[in-house]
């Protein structure tokens, strides 16, 4: 796994495209497009293997909720709410609280 983080993260290296980059975080913010191009996907992965964000928060604040949404959507493809068994002792777990939660946590966060 080590190599693979290595190799997405480096591939956003050489590429060294900050203008593309920043072109693509403009295009995201402003469309509202709900598909992550992969050089934004390789971005994200160089900023979670180096801490390194490069660009304004405000860019990156629209970024990281496309990708939350993302996240939360492919997981609830994947793991439906309806198939998981009832349990006596447990409440029901509520994916759409934890998706507005977390949203809004992002939006009140300033850097």
């Amino acid at each position: 796994m080590a190599d693979k983080e290595r190799t997405v993260s480096s591939e956003w290296l050489e590429l060294d495209d900050a203008e593309g980059t920043l072109k693509e975080l403009e295009v995201l913010k402003t469309k509202n497009v709900s598909l992550i191009p992969p050089l934004l996907n390789a971005y994200l992965h160089h900023i979670a293997v180096t801490g390194d964000t490069e660009y304004s928060w405000e860019l990156l604040r629209h970024l990281l909720k496309v990708k939350i949404e993302s996240v939360v959507e492919e997981f609830l493809q994947i793991s439906p709410i309806d198939e998981i068994p009832r349990c006596p002792n447990v409440e029901r777990f509520n994916f759409a609280a934890l998706k507005s939660f977390l949203l809004e946590r992002l939006a009140s966060y300033t850097r």
